[in-house]
């Protein structure tokens, strides 16, 4: 393979999230016609630092949403490990049963959240909702969602999670913790 084509290779892996996830010989078919085999292009591709990976997954975001999570990292980067462990945070996350499938992609070192490498992951509304929280090194209160408790909403959110974080945050200021939620 000549210099040239190992550069075409190379730009044309980095154009986008579908030529990241096709595999050596989708790759050297599309490009050269089948001329290469797969172990070819594997060779190659690994002399110029690439290797097949597990892509990150992550649900998409708003270029808004980006903006200010970017904003509030920089306004907070100089906080303390103490800072940090003062913060409730939640999450909910969705269980589902069924397949799951890991997507590859051809990425440098250093390249994992590069936004042609990563898979954005759609919350799901089969299976089960979970939300937890957690404060520093400490598991605080989590809860499964009900199918009793009805479809989620923003009110019904509102019902059953509010109670269990003020609680929590009560707990803990008896304790002698002053927790902030975020």
């Amino acid at each position: 393979m000549t210099n040239d084509q190992v550069d075409d290779l190379v730009a044309y892996i980095m154009k986008s999230k579908a030529t990241r996830q096709m595999t050596y010989l989708e790759l050297s078919i599309q490009l050269f016609n089948g001329q290469f085999s797969q172990w070819v292009i594997k060779r190659v591709l690994h002399r110029q630092g690439f290797r097949r990976r597990v892509a990150r997954r992550k649900p998409p975001i708003s270029e808004a949403n980006r903006l200010k999570r970017k904003a509030f990292a920089e306004a907070h980067k100089g906080w303390s490990i103490d800072q940090w462990a003062d913060i409730l945070w939640t999450d909910e996350t969705w269980v589902s049963g069924g397949t799951y499938r890991q997507v590859l992609v051809t990425r440098r070192a250093g390249e994992e959240y590069d936004l042609t490498c990563v898979v954005e992951r759609y919350q799901r509304k089969r299976g089960w909702m979970f939300w937890g929280s957690f404060a520093g090194h400490e598991k605080g209160p989590g809860i499964f969602w009900e199918k009793d408790w009805g479809s989620i909403n923003a009110q019904s959110y509102a019902d059953h999670t509010v109670p269990i974080i003020d609680g929590w945050l009560q707990l803990q200021q008896g304790l002698g913790k002053k927790l902030v939620l975020m």
